[in-house]
């Protein structure tokens, strides 16, 4: 009997021991953090055991993960010959969209507020002399904004089609990635699809 409670306490005293070295080792990438019992707690947008698999947030208006509409003016439509624009970005079958003399906001608190290099990427179509779509940083303790990207001048008769975006940028501290859209002129429209956000840069 006592040679058993002798075997299993050794048991015990090297498996504790090589959680410990584990994580003295760091396995945990991408700014991961090694946890007792050797769990890798992950920055938002990795995943995976150590942290090694990229996850982005995404709106492409079929599902979303991580984003927020603050208002009702973004409307999903179901692309077709009578909708302008007639398909989504890359040919999809819906995308978002805001009429003239509307605007809208698109912001996510999940992703971009740690101080690494994130990726962000949509298809964006405008239409109209006084439409502007533009991307920022907002600081949620005080209200500041910091500019990250504002559209070229308007395609008044949105004759360029679909336009493909790309910016990287580093996260900021207590800050939401915002997406601001307002179409002021009788004929302008904005329509945005295919919204990611990722860790990394941009390919």
């Amino acid at each position: 009997m006592d040679l058993q409670i002798f075997s299993i306490a050794c048991f015990l005293v090297i498996t504790t021991t090589g959680a410990l070295d584990d994580c003295k080792e760091t396995p945990c990438q991408n700014a991961g953090e090694c946890v007792p019992s050797f769990r890798c707690a992950c920055l938002s947008g990795w995943g995976g055991e150590y942290c090694n698999v990229k996850q982005e947030l995404r709106h492409n208006f079929e599902d979303t993960l991580g984003f927020e509409n603050t208002d009702d003016n973004l409307k999903r439509i179901s692309a077709g010959p009578q909708t302008i624009p007639e398909k989504g970005y890359e040919g999809t079958s819906h995308y978002g969209k805001v009429e003239s003399g509307a605007s809208f906001e698109l912001l996510t608190n999940k992703i971009a507020n740690f101080e690494i290099k994130y990726c962000l990427q949509f298809g964006y179509f405008m239409q109209g002399q006084y439409t502007e779509l533009i991307v920022i940083q907002e600081n949620t303790s005080d209200g500041s904004e910091t500019f990250l990207w504002s559209s070229e001048s308007p395609d008044v008769f949105g004759t360029y089609g679909w336009k493909e975006f790309k910016l990287s940028f580093f996260g900021k501290p207590q800050s939401n990635l915002v997406i601001k859209g307002k179409s002021s002129d009788d004929s302008g429209l904005i329509a945005i699809d295919q919204i990611k956000v990722h860790t990394g840069n941009c390919m």
